[in-house]
C-alpha cells in the first residue's frame, strides 16, 4: 500500500516538472507514453505479485517435501530396525525347530530303546551274539588273529551264596554268656 502511494506522489512530482518544461504538441505523445508506462507497470506489479505467490507456494512445498522426506528417513530407519528384528526372530524360529525335531527324535529312540527291553528282544539278542561269539572262537580258533568284539548282556550277575543250616537255631544271648564272644554257625557249646 505505500509503495504504490509513493509512486503515487513520485509521478505527480514528475509530471508537474515534466508538464512545465514540455510544449503542448509533445502531450499527447507522452501522454500515450504514459498510458504505456502505466500499462507496463501494471503488468510488472501483477507480475511481480504472481512471482511472489509462486515464490510462496514453493517454500510452503520446499518445506513440505522437508517434512516428508524426514518421515521417510523415520520410516526407513523403523523398517531397517523391523528387517534386523525378524532376521534374528527368524533364525531363532530355525533353531527352535531343530531342537524340537532333535528332541523328538531323542524321545522315539528312547521310547524303542524301552519298548526293545520290556518285549526281551535286546535280551534275545544278546543271547543270540554271545552264542554267534562261540560260534566264532569255534570257527576261528583260539589262536586265530581274529578277535571277536566281546558282548555283554545288559543282566546283574547273580551271586549264589550257600546256606549251611545249623543244628540248633541260634538264641540270643543271656546274662551268663557275657563277656563271651558270640557262636559261630556250627560251633557247639
Amino acid at each position: 500500500m505505500q509503495k504504490s502511494t509513493h509512486s503515487g506522489l513520485r509521478n505527480a512530482l514528475f509530471e508537474s516538472d515534466q508538464s512545465k518544461s514540455l510544449p503542448e504538441s509533445s502531450s499527447t505523445d507522452e501522454t500515450n507514453r504514459r498510458g504505456q508506462l502505466l500499462n507496463a507497470r501494471r503488468e510488472m506489479e501483477t507480475e511481480l505479485k504472481r512471482m511472489r505467490s509462486t515464490a510462496a507456494v514453493i517454500e510452503e512445498s520446499s518445506k513440505t517435501i522437508g517434512s516428508v522426506n524426514d518421515k521417510y528417513a523415520l520410516y526407513s530407519s523403523s523398517l531397517a530396525k523391523a528387517s534386523k528384528t525378524l532376521k534374528a526372530l527368524k533364525t531363532k524360529m530355525e533353531n527352535d525347530d531343530k531342537y524340537i525335531y532333535y528332541s523328538f527324535v531323542f524321545f522315539l529312540c528312547v521310547s524303542g530303546y524301552v519298548f526293545l527291553k520290556r518285549v526281551k528282544i535286546i535280551a534275545i539278542t544278546s543271547w543270540f551274539a554271545s552264542k554267534f561269539y562261540g560260534l566264532t572262537t569255534l570257527v576261528s580258533g583260539p589262536d586265530s588273529n581274529v578277535t571277536p568284539l566281546p558282548v555283554t548282556t545288559n543282566r546283574p550277575t547273580e551271586v549264589m551264596t550257600t546256606h549251611i543250616p545249623s543244628e540248633r537255631p541260634m538264641m540270643a544271648p543271656t546274662n551268663s554268656t557275657k563277656g563271651r564272644s558270640p557262636r559261630k554257625p556250627g560251633e557247639e557249646l
